[in-house]
C-alpha cells in the first residue's frame, strides 16, 4: 500500500467523516486559486532533542488558522489557532505556529491546518516525527 493512501486513511479516522480523501502530499485549494496553500511544513523534522516544533502554512489570503496533531491511532493530541491576517515570514505571507510538546513519545504524527477567509476554507495535511 502506497504511504500516502496510509495517510489518508489515517487521516479520514482522524477527521470523521470526509467528503473527499486526498493524497497528503497534493495541496488543497479554496474555490480561489489565489487563496491556495503555497506550502505547509513542521520544522525541524524530524524534531529530535528539542521539546518544540515550529509548523509553517504559507498562504496569501486568510483570516486565521487552525492547527491540529493527531497522533496514528487517530486521536486528537493538541489543538491551537492563530488569528489575523498572515505575516510575512521569508518573503511570503505565512502563519507560523510554535508548539511545545513536552514528553511526546517517539512516531509520526499528523499537522491538519486549516485557514479560512469570507466562509471559504482550505486544509493542508502533513506527517512530521518525534524521534527521542
Amino acid at each position: 500500500m502506497k504511504r500516502s493512501t496510509v495517510i489518508a486513511a489515517v487521516m479520514a479516522v482522524a477527521l470523521g467523516t470526509i467528503s473527499r480523501v486526498q493524497a497528503a502530499d497534493q495541496p488543497v485549494q479554496y474555490a480561489s486559486a489565489k487563496s491556495a496553500f503555497q506550502e505547509v511544513y513542521a520544522f525541524p523534522n524530524p524534531a529530535t532533542a528539542t521539546s518544540a516544533v515550529t509548523f509553517h502554512a504559507a498562504i496569501e489570503n486568510a483570516s486565521g488558522l487552525q492547527v491540529r496533531v493527531y497522533n496514528v491511532a487517530g486521536e486528537l493530541i493538541h489543538e491551537g489557532q492563530l488569528s489575523g491576517d498572515p505575516s510575512i515570514i521569508r518573503g511570503s505571507s505565512a502563519y507560523e505556529y510554535k508548539w511545545n510538546f513536552g514528553n511526546l513519545a517517539s512516531g509520526a504524527y499528523f499537522l491538519v491546518v486549516k485557514a479560512e477567509r469570507d466562509g471559504s476554507s482550505a486544509v493542508a495535511k502533513k506527517t512530521f516525527v518525534v524521534v527521542r
